[in-house]
């Protein structure tokens, strides 16, 4: 373990300055992403110069996204202080349900038994502070905001001990976070007092901000660190065998993936639909059907990877070459779509959980087997109206294999994403990470994975 974290120490140091100044040359360009957008980064591929395989270079701008991240957090919880402690808004922090720990005390006196005027309705809440009952009133009309309440409530805010205090530390979390930024792992940002009250209520927004991962409260010490590699990096499918085995096979086959697919395997950004692999099984349908895939820098994918012995890398590798290979043949088992395909729409991370759900329900059966097209599949209406794929189903002249789910367009059929049962559940839960089949008891999930392998094996 000591050599282990050592090694990678070493590894750190040695990248530093290299990925930092690639990484904020690339992702200052135009078209790099904010946090929250789903536009995917343009890596660049300059750094194909050095001898690093691709799953190297990406693990390394992972480290350096996982920095860059928790940066970006801290700031932003600074930036919500500064706004508070500056008053502009605060009136319409106080009527909105701001909480009552973050009320200045000199501002009591102007709410404390009174009504503000307000358009009707009024929604009234009460609030604790410091054992006194404050009245909060909503304002519906936003043009009510720079009236003399607003205002003097706002200049309470700027002269206010508490305030200011509270913008001093947000000053203090904006200037060091630079260091953070630069890829120090841990910086140290002031500390509290906690016989003063803003110092107490500020230590506990540290500790319960959940969209904060960087800054820490350890005893009165405020502390931004990062982590390389955290519980949900432990996850990432980038970090699984499988990702680098396929990744391996690319770069020997002299595949290039397309720059979303880098952007994915980084980041994994869209969580509400599935991990990177996920993804790209999705990708790999597009392609499939002539429509634009972001997998592979060319759709039309002339290079051929070869088999790695890792199933999940294999499947993926398997159906790109039959993409490859199929000429024109576009022959399908099943009736094609009569309506626009939306593979999103029910082929969220949870398709294997409601098939387990269906199958574990007692009463109102959900789940049943049904033939199409002398194809065997396990009809579902628990959540969305989806299929699993029981046997091989050809779509556009490509074969998909069984644990495959399917969703109904129209009149026809067409092929969601891959799923975990198209492998052993110790695989699934690999590939698939820490959310594969998450909402069905872990007692259950064995017992359940197995039941579904068993049809899809037959």
């Amino acid at each position: 373990m000591g050599a282990r974290a050592s090694g990678v120490a070493v590894a750190v140091q040695c990248f530093t300055k290299l990925a930092t100044i690639r990484y904020h040359a690339t992702m200052s360009q135009e078209r790099q992403p904010s946090a929250e957008t789903t536009s995917p980064v343009s890596f660049s591929h300059e750094i194909a110069r050095e001898p690093l395989c691709t799953a190297d270079r990406l693990e390394q701008e992972r480290r350096q996204f996982v920095v860059d991240k928790a940066a970006r957090e801290a700031k932003r919880f600074a930036q919500d202080l500064e706004t508070m402690a500056a008053g502009g808004k605060a009136a319409e922090y106080l009527v909105d349900g701001s909480p009552a720990d973050m009320i200045p005390e000199e501002v009591v006196p102007l709410l404390d038994g009174t009504l503000v005027v307000v358009d009707e309705p009024i929604d009234e809440a009460r609030s604790i502070l410091e054992q006194r009952i404050v009245t909060l009133c909503r304002r519906r009309d936003d043009g009510l905001t720079n009236d003399e309440f607003c205002q003097a409530i706002a200049n309470v805010y700027q002269q206010s001990p508490a305030m200011r205090r509270v913008q001093e530390m947000a000053h203090q979390i904006t200037s060091g976070i630079e260091h953070l930024h630069a890829g120090e792992p841990m910086i140290s940002i002031g500390a509290f007092d906690p016989s003063i009250y803003i110092d107490r209520v500020l230590m506990r927004r540290v500790q319960q901000d959940g969209g904060n991962s960087a800054l820490h409260c350890y005893g009165t010490a405020l502390l931004a660190r990062y982590k390389e590699q955290n519980d949900a990096d432990e996850h990432l499918y980038l970090h699984t065998a499988s990702a680098r085995a396929l990744l391996d096979a690319c770069d020997a086959g002299n595949v290039q993936l397309a720059d979303a697919a880098e952007w994915e395997l980084v980041t994994e950004r869209d969580s509400r639909y599935g991990n990177a692999y996920a993804w790209m099984s999705r990708e790999i349908i597009k392609m499939a059907a002539d429509r634009t895939g972001h997998l592979v820098a060319d759709d039309e994918h002339r290079a051929v990877p070869q088999p790695t012995g890792e199933p999940a890398a294999d499947v993926l590798i398997a159906l790109l070459n039959q993409i490859a290979t199929r000429g024109i043949d576009r022959t399908s088992d099943l009736p094609m779509p009569t309506e626009a395909v939306r593979l999103r729409e029910g082929g969220c991370k949870d398709v294997e959980a409601y098939f387990a759900q269906a199958y574990m329900m007692s009463t109102q059966p959900a789940m049943g087997e049904t033939a199409i097209a002398d194809k065997r599949f396990i009809s579902k209406t628990h959540g969305a109206h989806t299929f699993l794929a029981a046997d091989a189903v050809r779509y556009c002249g490509v074969e998909f294999p069984p644990g495959t789910a399917w969703g109904q367009f129209g009149d026809g059929y067409a092929p969601l994403r891959l799923t975990g049962f198209c492998f052993d559940q110790n695989t699934a839960a690999t590939v698939f990470g820490a959310e594969y089949m998450a909402n069905v008891p872990e007692a259950s999930q064995r017992a359940v994975h197995d039941y579904f392998r068993r049809i899809v094996q037959a």
